[in-house]
């Protein structure tokens, strides 16, 4: 799966306009990483959404750089 997905980035990466890549099955995040090496493009999925949304309703206090 993951060489698919891998490919399918590229494939679409190869158009200047592309300057981000969302994965929106629930399938797809574990291989998120490996899109974003292979086309060093933003990769966003719903777990990113997930970690968005519990910085900003759960704030830690600041312990230093971020």
């Amino acid at each position: 799966m993951e060489h698919e997905l891998v490919s399918a980035a590229e494939e679409a990466c190869r158009d200047p306009e592309v300057g981000v890549i969302l994965l929106e099955c629930s399938d797809m995040p574990p291989y998120a990483a490996a899109i974003q090496a292979a086309v060093g493009v933003p990769v966003f999925d719903f777990t990113t959404l997930i970690r968005w949304l519990n910085g900003a309703v759960a704030q830690r206090p600041y312990g230093g750089w971020v």
